[in-house]
């Protein structure tokens, strides 16, 4: 590292030699990569065969125990035929949202708010959401 990289990234030079944990972006990321995975209609093990790994490696991505690199995002954003910023909707949220990424009931949940392609009724169905919470 040189001194210059040290001195413009202080943090980076503590990072340098240690594993950084997946945090909650991560997590998020996890949880939606398993949504559109299942709007897709694919399993766990179909898409882990598509991406050329087993399917327990895609169950610690969807549950944002292993962090997904920028390369395997732009494969399963291909794999699946979605944008890659589909993987960071709602994530400006993720620091004050109360949910568990491994909580079924939230993965069907996204699931079920990306299959609504009519911008209205993605709006009354966040409003409904919104409302719920209080």
């Amino acid at each position: 590292m040189t001194a210059l990289e040290t001195t413009a990234y202080p943090d980076l030079a503590k990072r340098a030699g240690s594993v950084r944990k997946p945090t909650d972006v991560d997590a998020h990321v996890g949880m939606r990569l398993r949504a559109l995975r299942e709007t897709a209609g694919l399993t766990q093990a179909e898409l882990a065969a598509k991406m050329g790994f087993s399917f327990q490696q895609l169950q610690k991505y969807e549950r944002g125990i292993n962090r997904v690199s920028a390369s395997r995002l732009v494969e399963f954003g291909t794999v699946l035929g979605v944008p890659l910023a589909s993987f960071f909707e709602g994530v400006e949220a993720v620091g004050t949202a109360n949910y568990s990424a491994s909580d079924p009931a939230v993965s069907q949940l996204v699931a079920a708010f990306g299959r609504i392609s009519d911008s209205d009724k993605r709006a009354r169905a966040l409003a409904a959401v919104n409302a719920l919470a209080g």
